[in-house]
């Protein structure tokens, strides 16, 4: 009996990263649906009311954090908070 090497095509690659990763969406969302409980919103999404993926000064003094924070946290001084920027302005302040 002959057993055939499989050949690893690259060009599936990112077809299979993608399908892991909505396999993994789709376990997360049915867990909540199962429950009954609305998924959660995360602090970035509620903060981010133009829906823009990054968080204004205005935007961020809305939420109630105090602005400081804000400057201390804007590492690259874009006048933005970008996903990482932002969770280290949460952490900052649930530190104080």
């Amino acid at each position: 009996m002959k057993v055939s090497a499989h050949k690893f095509n690259p060009r599936i690659l990112p077809h299979a990263v993608l399908g892991g990763v909505m396999l993994a969406a789709l376990a997360v969302t049915g867990a909540h649906a199962a429950t009954g409980e609305p998924m959660p919103v995360s602090a970035l999404a509620k903060a981010d009311t133009n829906q823009d993926g990054m968080v204004s000064a205005e935007e961020f003094k809305a939420t109630g954090m105090d602005g400081k924070l804000f400057a201390k946290a804007d590492g690259n001084h874009d006048g933005m908070l970008s996903t990482d920027e932002f969770a280290k302005a949460e952490a900052m302040g649930k530190a104080k």
